[in-house]
């Protein structure tokens, strides 16, 4: 139980370093596939990693953000550190007006 706290919690804190050292694109690609992970563990890990990104979020002058791109970078991390074959994706959506754009990240990872 600790394990999937520490693996999700370390997810999140190592979060602006996959954005600014332009490593987003490695998350793009499905990662590697170590066999299954009881969904417990999954869920638990990424509970921590959405939970530590709300508390360093409120850090003055941090950089982490409680985004669903953070969450969806923390996301993956996690997973991918539980050996699930996890996927970020981004999304970008236009109404016309190139005023109104909408941007959404999100993860997929088989069985979870």
């Amino acid at each position: 139980m600790i394990g999937e706290l520490i693996t999700g919690g370390l997810a999140a804190v190592r979060t602006p370093a996959w954005l600014t050292a332009g490593r987003i694109r490695q998350l793009q690609g499905e990662g590697p596939d170590r066999g299954e992970v009881p969904v417990e563990r999954t869920h638990r890990a990424l509970r921590s990693s959405i939970a530590t990104l709300r508390l360093l979020g409120r850090v003055p002058l941090s950089p982490w953000r409680n985004t669903c791109l953070y969450r969806s970078i923390a996301a993956c991390l996690a997973l991918r550190a539980l050996g699930r074959p996890a996927v970020l994706h981004l999304g970008v959506r236009s109404t016309g007006d190139a005023a109104d754009i909408a941007a959404h990240a999100w993860v997929e990872c088989p069985g979870a």
